[in-house]
């Protein structure tokens, strides 16, 4: 617990530091990033697929495999990266700070929300760091261990650092989000470690009836939480509409690039977290993996039908409500009901199917079974 706080200590002091002279930490951020993108197509090319391991996408499409292979660490990695989502999302939005590509460099990928901390960055550290740590946690020798830990400290700074590269952030915003994401690393593990936290996401995951409401409470407090900071930023802060046309610059046509930004994806973090209450309560996942055994290929081909699930779903109902619509209609159905439609489709229906089909059973007895109480994280 000692170690959590003096790491948000060290992550707030990276955040907000540097707004005692904002100006000329831009200015100079924006002169290393130029010096950065002189330096080649190799470089540029490097960066642009480092970026995409960040990508929200990259992450919904490899958590349903990650969840039917191994339930309980993809259920603790869905959790982790989607409330590490949120609070980015949110502190994002507080923050209302500009992306180097907004302002003074040239941006090679689209950057659709406010720029500090960074998403990636924190999403890459949390993550690959409880990769690492579930590795090491396990009887492996000590080789392994070594080689999880460094895989993650350099994906991750690989996937950071080219954050820079490609204009999506100044280097303060990366550090900022680096140390963030260590932080709720931490958090995640001490949290995950206690007994008593266990024994009481366990109680309220103990039914379909009980995940129903733990997905409405997670549904309210998230929402409430984004949209206060968005109207605090909105009271306190005008979007400048020369950020908006240079952004345009790095973005597809149909992008919208305005305030609503961390919003958006904020709301769509809501959604997937409640989606998971559900499911957990439902219990369909955890009833699969039984059924299923060891049996690597069902296993594998399950984690499949979830990706499939989860990009049929996610693309599909992305055609569907355009982003061009009224915006509460594009934040209520194109982000926290996507979101939410998305994860249950992946935990709860398609666990459901496979307890359908008798080939994806190790015991046919489990067909006629009814799923036992949700696990949690």
């Amino acid at each position: 617990a000692f170690a959590a706080v003096l790491i948000w200590v060290f992550a707030a002091l990276a955040v907000f530091l540097p707004y005692l002279s904002i100006e000329a930490v831009r200015e100079q951020g924006s002169t290393w990033i130029l010096w950065l993108q002189d330096q080649g197509e190799g470089l540029q090319t490097l960066s642009r697929g480092l970026s995409m391991l960040g990508d929200d996408i990259a992450y919904i499409a490899v958590l349903p495999m990650l969840l039917f292979m191994w339930p309980d660490f993809g259920t603790q990695a869905f959790v982790l990266f989607f409330g590490n989502l949120f609070f980015n999302s949110v502190l994002k939005t507080l923050l209302h700070a500009p992306r180097p590509s907004w302002t003074s460099t040239a941006g090679f990928v689209c950057g659709d929300e406010y720029g500090n901390p960074s998403g990636h960055a924190q999403s890459a550290f949390a993550v690959y760091f409880f990769i690492a740590q579930q590795i090491a946690s396990q009887k492996t020798s000590r080789g392994v261990q070594i080689f999880a830990w460094c895989a993650a400290v350099l994906l991750a700074a690989a996937v950071a650092a080219s954050r820079c590269v490609v204009g999506a952030h100044f280097p303060h915003q990366v550090l900022g989000g680096s140390l963030v994401g260590i932080a709720i690393f931490v958090t995640f593990v001490v949290a995950s470690n206690n007994a008593m936290l266990s024994a009481a996401l366990q109680t309220r995951v103990s039914s379909l009836r009980a995940g129903a409401i733990l997905a409405s409470q997670v549904s309210f407090v998230g929402a409430l939480l984004a949209v206060l900071a968005w109207g605090i930023t909105a009271a306190t802060f005008d979007f400048p509409e020369a950020w908006a046309e240079r952004a345009a610059l790095s973005c597809g046509e149909d992008e919208k690039i305005d305030e609503f930004g961390g919003l958006r994806y904020a709301l769509l973090a809501v959604g997937l977290l409640a989606s998971m209450a559900l499911g957990q309560g439902a219990g369909f996942l955890s009833s699969a993996a039984e059924a299923m055994g060891h049996s690597l290929w069902r296993r594998v081909l399950s984690g499949l039908l979830g990706v499939l699930a989860a990009a049929v779903l996610y693309v599909g109902l992305g055609e569907v409500v355009s982003k061009q619509w009224n915006i509460a209609l594009v934040l209520i159905l194109r982000y926290y009901a996507r979101g939410l439609l998305v994860g249950t489709g992946v935990i709860v229906l398609v666990p459901m199917a496979c307890l359908k089909i008798p080939c994806m059973l190790s015991s046919h007895k489990a067909l006629g079974s009814s799923p036992p109480a949700g696990e949690t994280a």
